[in-house]
């Protein structure tokens, strides 16, 4: 502040207080002084309703639907099983099975550009996710699966989950 003179620096700290004074329905506080001026401090606030305070509880811990060790991550992988695996077909999915390479069955999708746009691309790929764990276990051996979605999987009155299944379960009789 060197050069400045006093009643400069009084007249700075008499700043006008934030819009939402004297008390923020946000924060729930009134303005308080600083050093340096008047500024709003966030403080918590009760839920408006029971219900929104549900909707926002549920969704700070994400499920894990697929743990790392159960998903195909690099290119080789989905080479290797797409090559010498074999492969069956069910409505708009295709499996490609292999037997597994490593301890768990594990799961990689291709939902390309030609399923739809973002959003249905990231549904279908939430949905065939979704299914996959409960396929795995219905099978005896450890498998690694690629499931490619083909155009048309984005479309409404498609059940994914069972043509992922029954896809998976002839790629695997093949096998």
């Amino acid at each position: 502040m060197g050069g400045l003179p006093v009643w400069h620096i009084m007249r700075r700290k008499r700043k006008r207080p934030c819009r939402s004074a004297p008390i923020s329905r946000t924060t729930g506080v009134a303005p308080r002084s600083t050093a340096s001026a008047i500024a709003c401090v966030l403080g918590r606030v009760a839920p408006s309703s029971s219900r929104v305070a549900a909707r926002a509880g549920s969704g700070s811990q994400p499920e894990i639907v697929l743990p790392r060790p159960q998903r195909l991550t690099r290119s080789a992988e989905f080479t290797a099983v797409m090559s010498h695996g074999s492969r069956g077909t069910s409505g708009r999915i295709t499996a490609h099975v292999a037997p597994a390479a490593s301890a768990n069955s594990r799961v990689g999708l291709i939902v390309g550009k030609n399923v739809g746009n973002s959003v249905q691309r990231h549904r279908v790929s939430r949905v065939l996710r979704h299914a996959m764990p409960e396929v795995f276990h219905n099978f005896p051996t450890k498998v690694d699966v690629v499931l490619r979605a083909l155009p048309g999987a984005a479309k409404p009155g498609r059940d994914l989950a069972t043509e992922a299944a029954a896809a998976t379960r002839k790629a695997v009789d093949r096998l």
